[in-house]
C-alpha cells in the first residue's frame, strides 16, 4: 500500500510541474560510479567474445555511458552526466573471498587499481550501480567449513557495504542490481558458480537489503534469458564457452536494462524529451514494481473529483506526513 501511494504522491508531484525547460535553465552534472567485480570491469566485453581481453568501449559502464542521452531536463536544469567504472575483477561480499567486502579487500585491490570509490579522488557520484554477488555462489565461498558463507553473513555484509555508499558524503541514489544468472554445464562455467545459489539464495537477499535501504533495485534475472528453458540464447549473450560474463552483447543488453533508473533524473522514460503521461505510468511502475502493475496515471485522484490536482497531493501528503518516504 506505501509503495503505491510513493508511486500516487510522485505522479502528483509530476503532473502539477511543467517538464519544458526555460531559456534561463542552468547546468548541472551528476557522476555515476559502477561498482563490482569482473562483469563490471568488462571481462568478455571484445569482439571476438572471449575473455582474454576488455575493449573499454564495449563495457557495460561504456555502453550506459553512450546510450543516456547527452543532456536531459530535470525540472529547471540541464543535466550532463559521467559514467565511471569501478569494476575489479576478483571481488565478492563474503570474507572467504580474498578480495571481499567483508574483509575490506575490495579497498585494498581498489587502491592497486586506483578505482577506489571512497578515495578522496572518487567523483561526487549522484548514482552508484553495485552489481556484486556472482563470485559468492561458489560452494567454496558460500558453503566455508569456517562458517563465514551463507546467507545470514551474506545479508550482513551487503547491508554494510550499501549503508556505505548511501552513508557517502553526495548522498547518492543506489541501484542494486540482482547479477544476470549463470550456465552450469559441462565443458561451461569453469568458475564453479553455482546457479542455484545465485537464483535461490543471493537474489532474494539483494531484494530484501534494497527494499530495507529504501534503494532501486535491477533484477537481470528478468533481463536475460533463463539458464534452463532459454540456456541456447543465454549463451548467445555470453563469452565462448563461459557462462558467466557477458560478451559485447550481453554487456549492451545490461547497459539498457539500466538506463531508465539512471533516466528516473528527468522523468523521461521513453526519452521523446518531453515529460508524458506514458512516461508517468512507465516510472510509477518503475518506483514500485509488481505490486502496481497496473498503475495508471488517473489514479492519482485520491479524491475521486475526476481531475488530478493540488487537493490531491495535499491528502497524499498528509497521510504520508509519519512515514519516512523517498522519493526517486
Amino acid at each position: 500500500m506505501k509503495k503505491k501511494l510513493v508511486c500516487l504522491i510522485l505522479a502528483c508531484v509530476l503532473l502539477c510541474a511543467s517538464w519544458t525547460v526555460p531559456t534561463s535553465a542552468a547546468m548541472k552534472f551528476i557522476d555515476i560510479l559502477c561498482v563490482g567485480e569482473s562483469l563490471t570491469c568488462g571481462s568478455g566485453a571484445n569482439e571476438a567474445g572471449t575473455i582474454s581481453t576488455i575493449v573499454k568501449e564495449l563495457t557495460f559502464p561504456a555502453r550506459l555511458d553512450a546510450k543516456l542521452p547527452d543532456a536531459i531536463s530535470d525540472g529547471n536544469d540541464v543535466v550532463y552526466h559521467s559514467v565511471y567504472n569501478y569494476g575489479i575483477s576478483g571481488v565478492a561480499v563474503l570474507p572467504e573471498y580474498k578480495w571481499s567486502w567483508a574483509n575490506k579487500g575490495y579497498l585494498v585491490a581498489a587502491k592497486t587499481n586506483t578505482a577506489n570509490p571512497f578515495s578522496s579522488s572518487a567523483p561526487a557520484a549522484k548514482y552508484i550501480v553495485v552489481m556484486l554477488g556472482t563470485n559468492d555462489a561458489k560452494d567454496r565461498i558460500w558453503k566455508a567449513e569456517q562458517g563465514t558463507g551463507g546467507a545470514e553473513n551474506f545479508y550482513k555484509y551487503y547491508t554494510e557495504m550499501i549503508e556505505a555508499f548511501l552513508d557517502l558524503p553526495s548522498s547518492p541514489k543506489v541501484v542494486c542490481v540482482i547479477p544476470p544468472p549463470v550456465v552450469n554445464a559441462e565443458g561451461i562455467n569453469d568458475y564453479e558458480i553455482m546457479e542455484e545459489t545465485l537464483r535461490d539464495e543471493i537474489t532474494p537477499i539483494i531484494k530484501r537489503v534494497a527494499v530495507e535501504q529504501k534503494c532501486m533495485c535491477l533484477n537481470l534475472r528478468e533481463v536475460f534469458p533463463d539458464p534452463i528453458t532459454e540456456r541456447d540464447e543465454l549463451l548467445k549473450l555470453y563469452a565462448v564457452d563461459d557462462g558467466v560474463h557477458p560478451n559485447k552483447y550481453g554487456y549492451d543488453l545490461l547497459a539498457e536494462a539500466i538506463v531508465p533508473y539512471i533516466m528516473r533524473v528527468s522523468g523521461d522514460a521513453n526519452d521523446s524529451g518531453n515529460m508524458t503521461a506514458d512516461d508517468l505510468t512507465v516510472l510509477a511502475k518503475k518506483i514500485a514494481g509488481h505490486d502496481v502493475a497496473s498503475f495508471n496515471a488517473v489514479n492519482s485522484d485520491v479524491d475521486l473529483d475526476g481531475e488530478v490536482g493540488v487537493s490531491d497531493l495535499m491528502l497524499i501528503a498528509k497521510y504520508l506526513a509519519d512515514w519516512d518516504v523517498t522519493l526517486y
